[in-house]
């Protein structure tokens, strides 16, 4: 195993765990609507844009994974296993800097996929849990963690931004990826 396969792994292996603790623990709640916003989206996007994609999508996979076991939420597992991995599609590590035109147009993709991943997976959970008749009253039951959803993207996003452009100013991906 070469010393870049096992720094890729390491660092990999970090940014599953600080999503998973990032995500479960670190969180402002939502008054009135059940959810909340977390800071492991951001990891996330930062993972994406600092390693390469086998190593991000396992990272993101894995942490939103142990996020919603470790929260005491494990019907959302599988489903956050899938939108996390897709989440990391979009980015590029391959630019000498964190924040580039893609990966602020990935994190505006991020708020796409995060929202209707979640919205067709609400979908599934409702019908499969025989509180709504037929699949179109599920249809419009999801409809109302819509909005939360999108903050939650948006919120990570403008951190991810934010992050980036710090991270940017220690010229992290020099320093840590060499």
């Amino acid at each position: 195993m070469s010393s870049k396969t096992t720094k890729n792994l390491i660092f990999a292996a970090f940014f599953a765990a600080l999503t998973a603790v990032f995500t479960a623990f670190v969180k402002i709640y939502i008054p009135g609507a059940g959810g909340y916003v977390h800071l492991g989206d951001t990891l996330i996007y930062i993972c994406a844009s600092l390693i390469p994609p086998p190593y991000s999508i396992c990272a993101a996979a894995i942490g939103g994974l142990f996020a919603d076991i470790l929260a005491g939420a494990p019907i959302w597992a599988p489903a956050t296993l899938i939108i996390k991995a897709l989440l990391v599609l979009t980015f590029t590590y391959k630019k000498d800097r964190i924040i580039c035109g893609r990966n602020i147009v990935a994190s505006a993709a991020g708020l796409i996929i995060t929202t209707a991943g979640y919205y067709l997976a609400e979908i599934i959970l409702l019908t499969a849990s025989n509180d709504y008749p037929n699949a179109a009253a599920a249809f419009t039951g999801a409809l109302v963690s819509v909005p939360w959803n999108v903050l939650q993207a948006a919120a990570s996003g403008i951190l991810f931004i934010i992050a980036g452009l710090a991270l940017d100013r220690t010229k992290i991906k020099t320093k840590l990826i060499k």
